[in-house]
This record gives C-alpha cells, sequence and structure tokens, in this order.
C-alpha cells in the first residue's frame, strides 16, 4: 500500500502544470493628486539620477496636463529625477505602459531587465507634446523596468507613466494531476478502512 501511495504521489509531481496568466493593471490617474506612491500592487518604485534622488516617487496633476500620472518629480514642477524605477515582486510579462513627456523632449526611454539585471528589451519612446503614447515591452521574465529621460541627470525633464500593466503567471494543475491526486486519496482512504475493518475482527478460543 504505501508504494502504491508513493508511486501515485510522485506520479502526481512528474506532470507539468500549465500556468495561468493574472493580470494587473495600475492606474495612477485614480489617485489623490500628490500622493507618494512607494508600492502598489506588489510592485515598488523609486526614483533616481538627480536633484530629487532621495525623495519619493508621486502621482501628480504636471502642470495643466491632467489627469493625474506618475511622475519622476515628487511635486507637481521641477526639478526632478532622471530615472524612475519599477521592481515586479514576481517576473511578469505582456508588460505596457501610457507615457508623456509633457514637452518637446524626445529623447526618453524604457529598460527592462531580468531577476539577474541583464537588459531583455529597451526603446526610445517617441512622446511629445503633452501626447500620451501607448508603449508595449519587448520580452517575458521582466523583473524591473525602468524610464529614464536621457539627460543624465545633468538637467530637468519631467515624464509621467499614466498606467502600468503586467501579467504574472500562476501554476495551475492539469487533469491528470488532479486524477492521480484523487486516486492517492482514494488509496489513503483504502487503507484506512481496511485498517478499521482489520481491528474490528474479534478472536476467540473455545
Amino acid at each position: 500500500m504505501k508504494e502504491l501511495l508513493s508511486l501515485a504521489f510522485a506520479g502526481s509531481i512528474a506532470f507539468a502544470t500549465p500556468a495561468m496568466a493574472a493580470e494587473t493593471i495600475i492606474d495612477f490617474s485614480t489617485f489623490a493628486d500628490g500622493t507618494p506612491i512607494t508600492s502598489v500592487a506588489g510592485v515598488t518604485f523609486s526614483m533616481g539620477g538627480g536633484p530629487n534622488a532621495s525623495s519619493t516617487p508621486s502621482a501628480v496633476c504636471v502642470f495643466t496636463a491632467c489627469p493625474v500620472a506618475l511622475s519622476n518629480s515628487d511635486t507637481n514642477d521641477y526639478p526632478t529625477n532622471s530615472v524612475l524605477s519599477a521592481v515586479f515582486g514576481n517576473v511578469v510579462s505582456n508588460v505596457r505602459f501610457t507615457f508623456n513627456n509633457y514637452g518637446t523632449n524626445n529623447g526618453s526611454f524604457y529598460s527592462a531587465f531580468d531577476e539577474s539585471g541583464a537588459l531583455i528589451s529597451s526603446a526610445v519612446i517617441d512622446s511629445s507634446n503633452n501626447y500620451t503614447d501607448f508603449i508595449s515591452v519587448g520580452g517575458a521574465g521582466i523583473k524591473s523596468l525602468t524610464w529614464n529621460n536621457n539627460s543624465g541627470g545633468s538637467s530637468n525633464w519631467q515624464f509621467g507613466v499614466g498606467a502600468l500593466g503586467f501579467e504574472t503567471m500562476s501554476a495551475v494543475p492539469e487533469p491528470s494531476t488532479w486524477a492521480l491526486l484523487l486516486l492517492g486519496f482514494g488509496l489513503i482512504g483504502g487503507s484506512m478502512r481496511a485498517a478499521r475493518r482489520k481491528g474490528s475482527i474479534a478472536v476467540s478460543y473455545a
């Protein structure tokens, strides 16, 4: 019996479990103007590369360009940081976002990295004059994402991320896996019933 139970359990592990994508969308326009943003939906946000390197990213209504967006400034004005970063709680795929440069600077770009910090993809974001771009990030297995105004921290240029979407993978057992698990439970139940019957037999001697 123990051998059968072990076989059923081992068989259930041996079968691969496909993954189901769980989608998350963070809409920064739903936050009040001036709200500090450090962690939302398992994503950690930070800024760097400028005069406000120690400050916290904020959802702000930049100048007159509302609705609210996550900005590389902690106010609705200058000075700014050059880099806004997002670190995901798990590796993700199908990452996309909306982006606005709030002006005529076309040098901003995004970069996506894996868990080891290796670059997965990067591209210039052609967005200017309060025009919002909808960007789809190339690659899967993304652990972090940065937006960079390409100033090297030497000058100010404010941008905003209006929304961020991504998918994480969650394991879902296949039908064959469920069948093996149920078989194991059935064998366990059968062995317990057999043990009870054996214990209930009374033996008497004349």
